[in-house]
């Protein structure tokens, strides 16, 4: 695996969980060569529940004990959606739920510095 991949991997760096291991491969898709898919979407398995939807759409990094912490990456997409996911306005959505999450962090943060 190249130095530049295992560095952007590094999870841990972002998440603040100092527990994660670096990745041990990493699979790169081309959805859009293919002439057959042109795209991708998520679906829930049976397997799922509310919660995994949930804690996709949790922002990093938060500790190992769940806690937020500084919001450094936001998680937006169909995927992340609780209700619409697989759906172009569940993408939609979740990208103005994410939009006002930032611009909350950044008010509280520019009052706080008040």
């Amino acid at each position: 695996m190249s130095e530049w991949v295992t560095n952007a991997c590094h999870t841990k760096n972002f998440t603040g969980k100092k527990k994660l291991k670096p990745p041990t491969a990493v699979h790169v898709t081309r959805w859009h060569q293919d002439p057959y898919a042109r795209g991708s979407y998520s679906y829930t398995s049976v397997e799922s529940s509310h919660k995994d939807v949930e804690k996709l759409a949790q922002p990093l990094p938060c500790d190992d004990d769940g806690n937020q912490r500084p919001l450094q990456l936001l998680f937006a997409g169909e995927a992340t959606h609780p209700t619409y996911f697989s759906t172009v306005h569940g993408a939609y959505e979740s990208g103005l739920r994410e939009a006002k999450r930032l611009l909350n962090h950044l008010q509280n943060t520019h009052l706080s510095q008040l």
